[in-house]
C-alpha cells in the first residue's frame, strides 16, 4: 500500500473522530464496526517501504559537537546517538567536547568527578 492511501485511510479516521467529537453524542459505538477503522487498520497492517539509509564518514575529527551537528546515524543526529566527551579529559562539560579546537580545560582532574 502507498503511501498516498495509508495517509487518506489515517485522515478519514481521525475527520470520523472530529466529527463525533465535535456532535457531543458518541451513543452507542463499535469501533469493530466502523468502515473508517476498519480502512485504517487495513492500511497499517500493509507492509510500508522504509527508506534504507547509509551512514556517512565522520566529517572533520568526528568525535565533538561541531563536527557532528549536522552529521546523520541513520534517521538520527549523530549527536543523539552518543555521548560526546574530551577526548583528553573525559568530560562531557569541557569546551574541547563542544569544538575540537578549544583547550581542554582538564576539568576531571579537578576532582569534579570524585
Amino acid at each position: 500500500m502507498s503511501e498516498a492511501n495509508l495517509r487518506k485511510a489515517l485522515e478519514d479516521l481521525l475527520n470520523m473522530y472530529v466529527a463525533n467529537v465535535n456532535s457531543g453524542d458518541w451513543g452507542y459505538w463499535n469501533p469493530e464496526e466502523d468502515p473508517e477503522v476498519i480502512a485504517a487498520r487495513k492500511a497499517l497492517a500493509e507492509p510500508q517501504e522504509i527508506p534504507e539509509y547509509v551512514d556517512q564518514p565522520l566529517p572533520g575529527c568526528g568525535k565533538c559537537h561541531a563536527c557532528l551537528k549536522d552529521h546523520m546515524t541513520g534517521a538520527f543526529p549523530t549527536v543523539l546517538t552518543r555521548m560526546l566527551v574530551c577526548t583528553y579529559c573525559g568530560s562531557k562539560r569541557c569546551p574541547k567536547a563542544a569544538d575540537h579546537t578549544n583547550l581542554c580545560t582538564d576539568i576531571s582532574m579537578r576532582g569534579h568527578w570524585q
